[in-house]
């Protein structure tokens, strides 16, 4: 367990005195991050793969943070998972599921991330970030929230199903805040789901929609 203030390096890249240290190459399973900090693939040659991650009260994981890294089977409540975190990052996340209170940006700050099969059940998704590039594919969106080009950033979103979960609307903003621009491609909208395209100085793209009874 990563407790508040502690670190852990998975596949970790330095420079001090002696010069710069390559990158190595690191794996890391059954972790829980409680208020702490995981770094997966951190740094230039560095490659890091994180496997059954639980990321809970203010914790958080960043998916290649200028390094290269995996996210495989991670639950975020509460805190926050960055997937391509930093300049020339590249981070991949698969079967992630973010509860109220999770946070998953997917490519950040000139980093380029991807998620697949993703199911955002009460939290947020950000896909393509201030000036980073984001992908998602095969998204449930339950009652929680992703934004598809947020912020200066660019993403793509192709397989999105979008319903309600209780009195919890599920929206898919597409292109949103000062420069945002995202593409939608084949979203399902159902019951007490909903697709906002191109908000708050965004500009977003739809095509192959379909809606169902319930959904707008």
């Amino acid at each position: 367990m990563i407790d508040s203030s502690g670190y852990q390096f998975v596949g970790y890249a330095s420079s001090g005195a002696s010069g710069f240290a390559p990158g190595g190459t690191a794996f890391a399973t059954d972790t829980t991050i409680d208020g702490g900090f995981q770094y997966v693939g951190d740094g230039s040659g560095a490659v890091g793969t994180a496997t059954s991650t639980t990321i809970v009260n203010g914790g958080e994981q960043d998916v290649g943070d200028w390094g290269t890294g995996t996210a495989t089977d991670t639950t975020i409540s509460s805190a926050v998972q960055d997937v391509g975190a930093d300049q020339g990052g590249d981070g991949t996340a698969t079967m992630t599921t973010i509860y109220s209170g999770g946070l998953q940006i997917v490519g950040l700050v000139q980093a380029s991330g991807t998620a697949t099969n993703t199911t955002i059940d009460g939290g947020v998704q950000a896909v393509g970030d201030f000036y980073g590039i984001g992908h998602a594919t095969s998204t449930t969106i339950n009652g929680g929230r992703q934004y598809v080009g947020y912020n200066n950033g660019t993403g793509y979103a192709t397989d999105t199903t979008i319903s309600g979960n209780g009195g919890s609307i599920g929206v898919e903003v597409v292109g949103y805040d000062k420069g945002g621009i995202g593409t939608a491609t084949n979203t399902t909208i159902d019951s007490g789901g909903a697709q906002e395209l191109g908000s708050w100085y965004g500009t977003g793209y739809a095509t192959g929609v379909t809606i169902n009874s319930g959904g707008a």
